[in-house]
């Protein structure tokens, strides 16, 4: 059976699955043209079966050069960002971040999540502590929430 859900995606854990899905969706209260959605639907390239060869709306493949160019400026914004969605979005590029599977992607995603860090001030996972968290009894999950 197709999904829309790329393969790669599909031999993660269902925790790891619902983050990713969480931030597809990108968040609402900010304008059409913000760097924050470029950056979703570069998000969505990476994660999402486009229906189209050559998507050019809700998915678009950000080039490494492009995806280095954007980050200045989507820190230089992210105060506009609500913060549930932030959350939301910083998870999601934690899993990229660590269970991408091309190394390359994984490598940039890794530098957003890095740099997205530090600037909430906030310590950064390990892939294992990423993988115990998500991966705990749903008992152990949710008396930590």
């Amino acid at each position: 059976m197709r999904s829309v859900l790329q393969p790669w995606v599909m031999d993660l854990g269902l925790r790891h699955q619902g983050v990713l899905v969480s931030a597809v969706r990108g968040p609402d209260s900010i304008p059409k043209h913000h760097v924050m959605k470029r950056f979703v639907r570069g998000f969505r390239a990476d994660l999402l079966v486009s229906f189209a060869d050559a998507p050019a709306s809700f998915i678009c493949f950000l080039e490494r050069g492009e995806f280095l160019d954007l980050m200045p400026d989507l820190f230089k914004s992210i105060d506009e960002l609500n913060l549930h969605y932030a959350m939301h979005w910083l998870h999601a590029v934690e899993v990229m971040a660590f269970k991408h599977r091309s190394q390359e992607r994984r490598d940039l995603w890794n530098i957003l999540y890095l740099n997205f860090v530090r600037k909430l001030h906030l310590t950064p996972e390990t892939p294992e502590e990423l993988d115990a968290r998500l991966n705990a009894h749903e008992d152990v999950f949710a008396a930590d929430q």
